[in-house]
């Protein structure tokens, strides 16, 4: 439940302050967050019954969840072949996802393996940031960027789970106690991780109240 807790936190810090965020594109994160806390609500409380289908609904999510974080790459890249890069990963992996979902794991399973595709995507895209940020000729102050944190909280978050979904993927689908301990606390401290750096990350660039 903290987790859920951290969202809320993150998502009202948005909304608060969307007007003084910057870069104006960065504002997306808002109803991005706003979705998220209302998916995990959902889930948490089962509203409707909402446990029964919960699988395809994050199979759904999730593959706009990448988008989304591509998308964000390709507006925090300087280099055109990175930013290229990123806005093709958007098409390219909503086929691949497609094509998994549909035709091999099936709509009533997770997507493991169109995840760790995306997964590697998104770690592949935060080395390159990083190595963008250390390019900078001018001097930055790492701290008060935003995406810095984005990257960071991205990195281990999505690093987690790609250990997670290759390490204990057998036993993703059985009643076993051990994949369901690993996977409460794994989700649970992934997720606060997260989305405390997010909060973080809206907060620390605010653009400045005019006097």
């Amino acid at each position: 439940m903290f987790d859920l807790y951290i969202i809320a936190a993150a998502t009202l810090a948005g909304l608060v302050f969307i007007m003084r965020i910057q870069p104006a594109w960065f504002r997306l994160f808002v109803p991005y967050l706003f979705l998220t806390l209302v998916l995990e609500t959902a889930v948490a409380f089962n509203w409707m019954n909402i446990q029964n289908i919960s699988n395809q609904l994050y199979n759904g999510f999730t593959v706009f969840e990448f988008c989304f974080y591509f998308y964000i790459f390709y507006r925090s890249f300087k280099e055109p072949a990175l930013k290229k890069a990123a806005l093709i990963a958007i098409p390219v992996f909503l086929v691949v996802a497609a094509v998994n979902i549909f035709f091999i794991e099936g709509t009533n399973r997770f997507h493991t393996i169109s995840y760790r595709i995306a997964t590697v995507a998104i770690i592949y895209f935060c080395y390159r940031y990083f190595k963008q940020l250390l390019e900078v000729d001018t001097e930055l102050n790492i701290i008060r960027t935003p995406m810095f944190w984005v990257c960071t909280a991205l990195l281990f978050f999505y690093a987690g789970f790609f250990f997670y979904f290759t390490a204990f993927d057998y036993l993703a689908y059985t009643k076993s106690t051990l994949n369901l301990q690993v996977w409460r606390l794994l989700s649970r401290g992934l997720n606060i991780f997260l989305y405390s750096f997010f909060l973080i990350a809206l907060i620390c660039h605010l653009k400045p109240l005019k006097s």
